[in-house]
């Protein structure tokens, strides 16, 4: 089974992280963009997204205090990185409505 680690840094330290698997990976890397983008309310606009052959990632460039980068690592395909990015467009449509 395939096994993917999603890694939370604050000041490009390792703050949070966690291994996970195909079958629940998209649930577990939106709770955690939960968790560190939205609770802390930083600005959708302010969030960009980067993806490489075998991560994705998402960095507040807003926060002076504590900025942060959430990654996926793992064997990721272009259908996987769809799904993620479209539940995270869903938590924002979830929010404004």
């Amino acid at each position: 089974m395939e096994t993917f680690e999603i890694l939370a840094f604050e000041y490009q330290d390792l703050y949070d992280g966690e291994d996970t698997n195909l079958s629940n990976v998209i649930e577990k890397f939106v709770a955690f963009y939960k968790l560190y983008f939205m609770i802390n309310e930083i600005p959708k606009e302010s969030i960009s997204f980067t993806t490489g052959k075998s991560f994705i990632s998402y960095t507040d460039k807003w926060s002076d205090d504590k900025p942060i980068m959430l990654m996926l690592i793992g064997k990721l395909n272009e259908t996987l990185i769809n799904e993620i990015k479209l539940e995270i467009e869903n938590l924002y449509e979830k929010r404004n409505h």
